[in-house]
């Protein structure tokens, strides 16, 4: 009853974010559940609530009920930490990764589930590292957060890496250096890749475009070779503009050398650059409307095919607005197919920008479709 009072002072007052401070918040159903069904039934549609869970934990009660949670209520941060079993044993932490991975599949995509890797344990070289991130990403998480161990004074992770060989920082944050699996090299290699997991994965910006190239490619593949040729090329000390990230992947799908295209086609066995260039043109103007186009973007446009989208989609009540935030191009696949290197033709698409109302959601509507 304290808990439901509390809640309801924060929903009375409009506060937009509320964390649990429970580092596993599913361990008691009666309780856990209670409290969910009582956010749901008292929402204000404003407050967003955040809970750690062992999603290893989660109950058949607790899966069904997240089902009749709508967005904006609910999101979740997963502690995957590695699927390297023998790493998991090593640092007490269950080894049946199987479940783990059926439940965070069944959490349904209304809840935002940000899931969390750690670089630095036992046991975890790099190799094992790639697949504990290709497993991961597989799972299309909203958020991937790369971690690195950190070796805190009186735990049984400090007893152990002192015997084991690891060096860390003797100051906070006290984040290791370096392990007898993990050179310091492959540590700032995995932070490099770290920056490239937020700009590309956790940023949402290339939705399409990673989802088609971790598809693929493979995910670390993708992330770990991108890294590697952005550190030789200081891609990293560089000043990043607005579009820095979407200027950097165009030239590396352009093929500008035989080093940038080697990044993704000798790894990439079916990944086709033009297709996640058309792909990359789609997340590119799906965010906004552009005052101009970078010299990387062709735009296919035609007003009078712009004109002709709106009126078949609402029709036109104030011209001047209702170009203005809107556009329209065409691709050479269908974008917002599941599997778009598929649909090869001609797509037309419009798209519509929240302008006037920030509390609307960008759209895209498939104006025109020619199959070859």
């Amino acid at each position: 009853e304290r808990v439901f009072q509390d809640i309801q002072r924060f929903l009375d007052a409009g506060v937009r974010l509320v964390k649990f401070v429970d580092r596993t918040y599913n361990l008691k159903p009666e309780r856990y559940i209670s409290i969910w069904k009582y956010i749901l039934s008292h929402h204000n549609k404003k407050t967003m609530f955040h809970f750690e869970i062992e999603a290893e934990f989660l109950t058949d009660e607790a899966l069904l009920f997240l089902k009749t949670v709508p967005p904006g209520v609910m999101q979740f941060e997963i502690g995957v930490q590695s699927t390297n079993k023998k790493t998991l044993c090593a640092v007490g932490r269950s080894q049946n990764v199987e479940t783990l991975f059926e439940n965070i599949a069944q959490i349904p995509r209304t809840i935002h589930s940000h899931l969390d890797l750690i670089a630095g344990l036992p046991f975890e070289d790099l190799k094992s590292f790639g697949k504990s991130f290709d497993l991961t990403m597989e799972l299309k998480p909203d958020a991937l957060q790369l971690g690195f161990l950190k070796i805190l004074h009186g735990t049984e992770m400090e007893q152990y890496a002192k015997k084991n060989g690891w060096t860390w920082m003797e100051q906070p944050p006290y984040e290791t250096l370096s392990t007898p699996y993990l050179p310091y090299k492959d540590i700032l290699h995995l932070k490099d890749v770290e920056t490239l997991v937020d700009a590309y994965w956790n940023s949402g910006a290339f939705s399409k475009t990673i989802a088609y190239i971790g598809r693929m490619a493979g995910f670390w593949n993708f992330f770990s070779g991108m890294a590697e040729y952005a550190r030789r090329t200081g891609v990293f000390s560089a000043p990043r503009r607005e579009q820095f990230w979407f200027e950097f992947l165009a030239h590396i799908l352009s093929g500008a050398d035989g080093e940038t295209a080697a990044i993704l086609t000798n790894r990439a066995g079916k990944m086709r650059p033009d297709i996640a260039k058309e792909l990359l043109r789609f997340d590119f103007i799906s965010a906004g409307k552009k005052g101009g186009f970078p010299p990387w973007y062709t735009h296919i446009y035609s007003k009078d095919a712009h004109r002709s989208a709106l009126e078949q989609n609402g029709g036109i009540r104030n011209a001047r607005l209702d170009f203005a935030y809107s556009d329209l191009d065409t691709f050479t696949v269908n974008p917002m197919a599941e599997t778009p290197e598929e649909t090869r033709g001609s797509f037309r698409i419009l798209f519509l920008y929240r302008g006037r109302n920030p509390e609307a959601k960008n759209r895209q509507i498939l104006a025109e479709e020619k199959y070859e």
